[in-house]
């Protein structure tokens, strides 16, 4: 459904893309900072929990933006149509 419009979807793509990799900069900067003063042990286990968030934002993020494109393409399909006051 969506790739039929993609072209009524690109700046809704591109906006996605850059709210994304702003996001990842700015979490990569707290990740950066809050890992400095901690052990091999810990850091390890602060990465991994700071990869999870990424993943669980990433993944928010995406599945939002599907079911834009899903809802925007129905409003586009040709098999759509707008009940009125008559059916």
């Amino acid at each position: 459904m969506v790739e039929a419009h993609y072209t009524q979807f690109i700046q809704a793509d591109r906006d996605y893309l850059t709210a994304l990799n702003r996001d990842y900069r700015e979490m990569l900067q707290s990740f950066d900072n809050g890992a400095k003063e901690l052990s091999a042990k810990e850091l390890t286990q602060y990465l991994t929990e700071a990869n999870y968030k990424i993943v669980a934002h990433t993944k928010a993020a995406t599945k939002a933006l599907i079911n834009d494109y899903v809802m925007e393409s129905l409003k586009l399909s040709k098999l759509t149509f707008n009940m009125d006051k008559n059916l």
